[in-house]
């Protein structure tokens, strides 16, 4: 078991389960839809083909560091039905890209031998269940970025659950975002989206007047309304907010927070 699992082993899952989020850019939404499948590509981090998802939050950014109209780089964002998906291989309570690619987060919260095996979960839905229930309480809080927990609710010795504690309730200004508290899944296999797995889409709203894109969500997904956000000439990733808060009244819409 995992050191930081410990400290969930008596924490009563009692909560509803969130959506599983997995998000692209538009290129990449378009070769999903034609496959009806999501893959996995090789971790630079783990040296294995992996497909990485976040639970019960949109958390993808990727920056052109442009401006650009084109929505071919406008996020788009999957939404999931964890009970129609493959096992997962791995379950972290932050993103390890983050862990991995940036010295800060280490550095100003952990101690500098704590490694990845030591946040390791089981790769269970209800591992995650756990990880917003003692650190938030419950799921509106989760979403809304607002943990429970401080780091003296800790034991002295329980040092990564209090390195979690102080990373996720941090107020300073950095260069890491709100992907340091959500809870990142690994999956080894493709999923078939075709099989109920696939709930709704967030993507851009001209998407509505592509034929293609259309017609694929109504006749093999059942998807008669996706959820879209205008875009502007930007960097795609300034549309996060919109996605973001498309996927907050959906999960309203459905009870989940």
């Amino acid at each position: 078991m995992a050191r930081f699992q410990q400290v969930l082993k008596d924490v009563d899952d009692n909560l509803k389960v969130l959506p599983v989020l997995h998000s692209c850019d538009g290129y990449g939404f378009r070769a999903i839809l034609e496959s009806e499948f999501l893959k996995p590509d090789l971790c630079d981090f783990f040296n294995v083909e992996y497909l990485y998802a976040y639970y019960g939050i949109p958390s993808y950014r990727k920056s052109i560091k442009e401006a650009t109209k084109n929505n071919a780089f406008y996020p788009v964002c999957f939404i999931l039905d964890n009970s129609k998906l493959p096992p997962m291989d791995k379950l972290h309570p932050f993103d390890t890209g983050a862990f991995f690619k940036i010295p800060e987060i280490k550095a100003d919260f952990f101690h500098p031998k704590m490694e990845i095996a030591d946040f390791e979960l089981e790769a269970k839905i209800n591992e995650a269940s756990k990880i917003v229930k003692k650190f938030y309480t419950d799921n509106i809080n989760y979403v809304e970025n607002r943990p429970f927990a401080k780091v003296d609710d800790f034991m002295q010795t329980e040092f990564e659950a209090r390195s979690y504690a102080a990373l996720i309730s941090s107020e300073a200004n950095t260069k890491y975002d709100n992907r340091v508290s959500t809870i990142e899944f690994i999956y080894k296999n493709s999923i078939l989206l075709n099989t109920g797995a696939l709930i709704q889409v967030i993507m851009p709203h001209a998407f509505l007047d592509d034929v293609f894109i259309k017609t694929k969500l109504n006749d093999t997904f059942n998807i008669n309304v996706p959820l879209t956000y205008y875009t502007l000439k930007g960097d795609p990733k300034e549309h996060f907010g919109s996605i973001y808060n498309e996927y907050r009244k959906f999960s309203k819409a459905e009870n989940l927070i």
